[in-house]
């Protein structure tokens, strides 16, 4: 995250050292409270506004024809589907998925991580979905399962303009740390660089050490 800007393209969002994504964090969805009250991954919830039960889960490979429809119809810059199968494979990265009372994908999580860091690289809700806390429940078993797995601290980037974003990750006790100017494209747009605690690690501190994203001073 403190580093320059990732090289590639959409099909290859990161490096072996699992490098920034090259658009990300654009949520929809907000609106649920605070915390997850102890849920253990895969547990039924209800979401707010008629979403009806969602259940939160792993992704299957199954699903990553889903997956990639809701990428391409929420991202101007979308990944390429080879990737999310490429994910799904790797020992330091998790797809999560929100599936709804008739067994469809109504959104999905990404995150990856080295070390006790991990970056939030992907959050998308389908269309007809969107604002009835489905990216909500999304982020909150995100947060429980990453600090279940010792991470420390997780990090995100997300438009300047994409308040109800913002307002989420708020919410969910992510704070501004940087600024990356001229981040995002299609439009061309600063990113603001958030970060969240999830346990007593460097992040309490005040520094993040070397590891994924760089060094960053809080």
């Amino acid at each position: 995250m403190g580093g320059a800007k990732c090289q590639g393209s959409p099909s290859a969002p990161f490096s072996e050292s699992f490098c920034c994504p090259l658009e990300r964090s654009r949520t929809v969805g907000t609106g649920l409270p605070q915390g997850n009250g102890g849920r253990k991954i895969g547990e039924v919830r209800r979401a707010r506004g008629g979403a009806g039960e969602l259940k939160i889960r792993p992704a299957l490979e199954a699903d990553l024809s889903a997956i990639a429809r809701i990428e391409a119809e929420s991202y101007s810059n979308p990944w390429h589907p080879d990737t999310f199968g490429t994910l799904l494979r790797r020992n330091r990265a998790k797809i999560l998925v929100a599936e709804d009372g008739e067994g469809g994908v109504a959104g999905y999580g990404v995150y990856w991580w080295v070390l006790e860091q991990a970056e939030l690289a992907n959050l998308a809700v389908q269309a007809d979905q969107r604002g009835r806390g489905v990216g909500g429940a999304i982020l909150d078993r995100t947060l429980l399962v990453a600090a279940d797995q010792g991470i420390e601290s997780i990090f995100l980037e997300v438009r300047v303009s994409n308040e109800s974003a913002r307002r989420l990750y708020a919410s969910r006790g992510f704070r501004q740390i940087s600024v990356r100017k001229g981040y995002y494209q299609n439009p061309k747009e600063d990113a603001l660089i958030l970060v969240r605690s999830l346990g007593t690690g460097a992040e309490e501190s005040g520094e993040v050490g070397d590891g994924p994203f760089g060094s960053i001073r809080m």
